[in-house]
């Protein structure tokens, strides 16, 4: 993120880890989206000392390169990369809006597999960061 602070520009890794984007590790959001809107209102301070801001004014692009970013998949251009495929063996009914359903034969993308007590984050028929 490229932020114009008194005269400098300044540009700001937006970090991601566990499925959440920030740029302070004590604060973390599920959107990039959340994140901009979050620090609209509070001060970057929170995360840089020096940058007492806000986010106040949104670059905007020309229509024409905005139009192509729009044309190409957000889910392409923020998803988690995958460590590995499996295949579903036996039906699955989730017990839970956290927990993925299955059917035998759905192939699944995993993302992480450092969930607790086994449970691993993926995705499956659309469904992304789901446990199973």
């Amino acid at each position: 993120m490229a932020h114009r602070y008194n005269s400098d520009v300044k540009h700001i890794k937006i970090l991601t880890k566990d499925f959440c984007f920030y740029i302070a590790e004590n604060k973390k959001f599920k959107s990039i989206l959340e994140l901009i809107e979050y620090y609209k209102h509070h001060s970057l301070r929170e995360g840089f000392r020096s940058l007492d801001t806000t986010l106040k004014y949104p670059y905007r692009e020309p229509e024409t390169a905005a139009m192509h970013r729009l044309n190409r998949s957000s889910s392409q251009m923020f998803a988690p990369k995958v460590i590995g495929v499996a295949i579903a063996r036996y039906d699955f009914s989730s017990r839970d809006t956290r927990e993925l359903s299955l059917q035998e034969g759905d192939v699944v993308k995993i993302y992480t597999k450092s969930g607790a007590n086994g449970w691993w984050r993926g995705e499956a028929n659309g469904r992304p960061y789901i446990q199973f």
